[in-house]
């Protein structure tokens, strides 16, 4: 259930974005056409109309500084911007095993190395409520089912209804149907049926055509205006709109929440008349054009109180809007010139610069970060740790994605069962990885894993390394520490805190998590600090070599970065990064904090911090981090993986993933 969950909020994501998109594109094909009405033919007036459709269908598009999102950040800084991009759910102080359900809200990570043995881990989520995003995509779903299951009632009517249509063997018909086939080069068999209580003649079909004709159409048409007829609907043939049709509908029902995209449908669907039109005057004598108009009337008027066309099929007559805007054409018929051509792909290529990109995303800071995805679809992770040979991330719904460091190519294996990883730390030779429902395993080279045996069966959120002991915590005070991470005991914390994150001075340890922070000088007895502050979401915590660090989510981007000397008494450290943070690690005396889009470092202890990674309005969500002695390594949601050398030389760049 949460796979799909998830699964249907990331389709959502892409569907509202994309249709957002698409809707500004509308109305920028919208002006230019009116713009342009008196140059545009009508196949150039399609094009642009089609420049939407293709919108719709796009995958997630590449950035560039000509994209129209670039305008949605002009006078907010880079911080504002992240911050905005991703707010932090407010947490309660109540702990609750549920696991996350909204993907991008989600709030959990961990990290550590043999190098530097820091840990950062984020709470799962605490109220039991779906979520607004969640309830909002589940709607969402809902109405794509509803409409699929309305055209396809829909269509087993219609399709019925050609069933118990009659065959026309008439030759004289069939005379005039080969006639037209030729004339557009249409090579397929086309077979012709007599339907009743039809509003138009149509066609339908992609691999089997069949022209549909209303009984008493043969009456009122003559030979030549049946013929004209025939053309405008081998026309369709010969384009392949029976197949494009069926992707309209497709678009309308993914979209199906915004009326500028039906709206841009029916456009669409109108100007692709429009060209038919166009191909039919093509193939008829000069003195023979105006007197298709008068068929297209004849149509109108004879027919149109009969049954409606099926949405899929292709009628040669509409609505009387469209009919006017088709005699205009036909009475102004004409070839388009080479300037109305030059001004459409003009038009095309602006349009396409501007809303078939997304806004540049800015990496600002002295660090040269690298995209270790390997362009892999790879997943959405917790945490990472490695070593110079391999990198290992692990995540949700019980994945774990290896990367050889040396050919840059991923592994990813899914374990059984829906708990997702939530820490992974790598010492003495092997990786411990820890999941939710007291789950436990190692490996030797994050390929092959074993399960160990746990004395716990709550959520594990956290795992650290001090140097000697493995340090295991997680939901309603749970504590596990294990000399060789194959053998787990329990200690008793006296807490129901819920533990994401440890950190060691060598002469004290501090365990954070959303509700509170214990402080232990054995790691066996715990107990509360004498200043420390309440109900404050953190997520992660390091020790700085001079000072223990913590921070976490903000709340109404209230800053969540506290200091201590010893643990003991802890004050307010900062009030600039309003991001929500999910890891912090210590390498060398530099600390590094990262979460939403952003990752941010200090070497003064915590005084003042610098952008080394600012994603502005892009999807990185950090959850771990972690080295392996020549690289720092983020890992987060998204497919993200990033490298930064330790060793990296002061640079600014701009990255375009």
């Amino acid at each position: 259930m949460n796979t799909l969950l998830a699964l249907s909020e990331r389709a959502f994501d892409w569907t509202w974005k994309t249709s957002l998109n698409a809707a500004v594109l509308a109305a920028l094909v919208f002006l230019a056409q009116k713009l342009l009405s008196r140059w545009l033919t009508p196949r150039f007036r399609y094009t642009l109309s089609l420049l939407i459709f293709i919108r719709l269908l796009f995958p997630p598009v590449p950035s560039s500084p000509r994209s129209l999102e670039n305008l949605c950040r002009l006078g907010s800084s880079p911080k504002e911007s992240a911050a905005a991009t991703i707010a932090p759910e407010p947490l309660t102080e109540e702990a609750n095993p549920a696991r996350l359900a909204d993907i991008s809200a989600a709030v959990s990570t961990g990290s550590a190395s043999r190098i530097s043995p820091v840990i950062s881990h984020l709470p799962a989520p605490l109220a039991p409520r779906l979520p607004v995003r969640a309830w909002i995509s589940l709607v969402w779903a809902g109405g794509c089912l509803g409409l699929v299951m309305l055209a396809g009632w829909r269509y087993r009517q219609w399709h019925g209804l050609i069933a118990r249509g009659q065959p026309i063997s008439d030759p004289p018909l069939l005379a005039l149907l080969d006639s037209a086939r030729a004339a557009m080069g249409v090579r397929r068999p086309v077979k012709l049926i007599a339907v009743t209580r039809l509003n138009s003649p149509a066609v339908f079909g992609y691999r089997r055509v069949c022209l549909l004709l209303p009984q008493s159409a043969t009456g009122p048409l003559s030979a030549q205006e049946l013929r004209m007829v025939f053309l405008h609907e081998m026309a369709h043939v010969r384009r392949h709109d029976v197949g494009l049709n069926f992707l309209f509908i497709a678009v309308q029902f993914l979209h199906w929440f915004n009326p500028l995209v039906w709206l841009a449908i029916h456009r669409i669907r109108a100007d692709r008349e429009l060209v038919c039109d166009g191909m039919v005057m093509s193939h008829l004598p000069a003195a023979q054009r105006p007197h298709y108009g008068q068929v297209l009337l004849k149509l109108m008027s004879g027919f149109s109180a009969e049954t409606p066309v099926f949405a899929g099929a292709l009628p040669v007559v509409g609505s009387i809007q469209e009919i006017k805007r088709r005699l205009i054409m036909i009475k102004h018929y004409g070839h388009g010139s080479f300037g109305a051509g030059l001004a459409t792909a003009l038009a095309v290529a602006a349009l396409t610069c501007a809303t078939f990109t997304r806004a540049q995303e800015q990496v600002a800071g002295d660090a040269d970060w690298t995209d270790w995805n390997n362009h892999q679809s790879i997943g959405s992770f917790y945490a990472v740790a490695g070593t110079a040979k391999e990198t290992v991330a692990v995540g949700i719904d019980g994945l774990i994605a290896t990367r050889n460091n040396t050919t840059g190519v991923w592994t990813t294996q899914t374990f059984t069962g829906d708990p997702d990883f939530r820490a992974i730390v790598y010492a003495n030779n092997r990786y411990v990885i820890v999941r939710e429902a007291g789950f436990i395993m190692t490996s030797p080279d994050g390929l092959k894993w074993t399960s160990r045996t746990s004395p716990t069966a709550e959520n594990l959120m956290g795992l650290f390394w001090d140097g000697h002991q493995y340090l295991a915590g997680g939901n309603r005070g749970t504590i596990l520490s294990s000399p060789d991470g194959m053998k787990w005991a329990s200690r008793d914390s006296g807490s129901q805190i819920n533990f994401y994150s440890f950190s060691y001075s060598g002469a004290r340890y501090v365990a954070v998590g959303n509700d509170g922070i214990l402080i232990s000088k054995d790691s066996v007895s715990w107990m509360a600090p004498t200043t420390a502050p309440r109900s404050v979401p953190f997520t992660a915590c390091t020790w700085t070599g001079k000072e223990f660090l913590a921070c976490g989510l903000g709340e109404d981007k209230n800053p969540t970065i506290y200091t201590s000397p010893d643990g003991d008494v802890w004050r307010l450290r900062d009030t600039t990064i309003r991001a929500s943070l999910r890891a912090a690690t210590t390498i060398k005396g530099t600390i590094y904090v990262a979460g939403d889009s952003v990752i941010e470092k200090s070497t003064d202890g915590g005084a003042t911090w610098t952008d080394t990674f600012m994603n502005v309005g892009g999807n990185k969500l950090f959850m771990g981090l972690a080295s392996n002695g020549e690289y720092l390594i983020a890992a987060g949601f998204n497919h993200n993986v990033w490298a930064m050398p330790l060793s990296a030389k002061p640079v600014v760049k701009q990255n375009e993933p």
